[in-house]
């Protein structure tokens, strides 16, 4: 298949490469984002959060990771994916060559990111599972969704306006900034 513009239809490839950067980027970084939480949610120091979480051991280190792996995998997946979608449904100006820095693009990197506000659910499971008040009361990812189930798709989406901005404007931003500063970059390498 070929889009719009004449090029050859590879709106997997974008896609796959999201779900991949997604889930190097969730379990890299999930230890240190652990630390942080605790460090927001309680006030703590670096090094009492660090300790706090080195002292639960290995099988905890990595407890609640399931909502931000799916939820990060998708999110880069639907990121890129649409993103991509969305420039050859807009048909967004290819040419000159790197050229992102439109409305059209930006329109483009809003739509999908208002798209990914779709995942905000697993956030708010992940909230849940990563807060040590909760440790004996959920077990684990199905059983929060099931949880929060009782009090209805209200509290699944709660925060939803907030993802909703934060989502859409931070893929307006990068994906329109992130050619100019690739050539800005470059020129100062050269």
């Amino acid at each position: 298949m070929v889009d719009s513009n004449g090029n050859k239809d590879r709106h997997h490839i974008d896609f796959l490469c999201g779900w991949g950067a997604g889930c190097i980027e969730t379990c890299a970084l999930f230890p240190s984002n652990k630390v942080i939480f605790r460090q927001q949610l309680h006030g703590f120091s670096a090094r009492v959060a660090w300790s706090q979480v080195r002292s639960e051991g290995i099988r905890r280190l990595y407890r609640g990771l399931l909502p931000p792996l799916i939820m990060r995998t998708s999110s880069r997946a639907l990121m890129f994916g649409l993103y991509d979608k969305f420039q050859s449904t807009l048909t967004c100006p290819h040419s000159p060559p790197n050229t992102s820095f439109t409305l059209c693009h930006a329109q483009a990197a809003f739509l999908a990111g208002i798209c990914e506000a779709s995942l905000c659910p697993l956030e708010r499971v992940q909230v849940l599972l990563q807060t040590s008040a909760y440790h004996d009361h959920f077990k684990n990812t199905g059983q929060t969704l099931c949880a929060l189930k009782a009090y209805g798709y209200r509290e699944y989406y709660r925060g939803i306006s907030v993802v909703l901005v934060r989502n859409s404007l931070s893929n307006a931003l990068f994906f329109t900034l992130k050619e100019p500063f690739k050539r800005t970059v470059g020129f100062f390498s050269d």
